[in-house]
């Protein structure tokens, strides 16, 4: 029993560690500057890696890691939220 439980944690380990892989360098470089369990606003994001265009932010940087699970919203019943934010799990 506990083998098997050990064996399913270290394959969603290696899930977690192939999802990181595929991200881009911009996703990566957004995933390094956040504190697990921090709220931050969008323009908190994009201050933290010296973006100006929301678009571009939200597409190369944001929704890659929100796709992949690493990150998730506050409020996601309400994705445009003024009150939004974003936590690194």
């Amino acid at each position: 029993m506990l083998d098997a439980i050990i064996e399913t944690m270290h394959e969603i380990l290696k899930q977690s560690d192939i999802e990181k892989a595929s991200l881009s360098i911009q996703a990566k470089k957004l995933l390094l500057v956040l504190e697990e369990g921090m709220p931050y606003t969008t323009l908190e994001l994009m201050e933290k890696v010296n973006i100006k265009s929301r678009a571009s932010f939200k597409k190369h940087y944001l929704d890659p890691l929100l796709e992949a699970g690493i990150v998730e919203m506050t409020l996601p019943e309400t994705p445009n939220s003024r009150n939004q934010r974003y936590v690194k799990k």
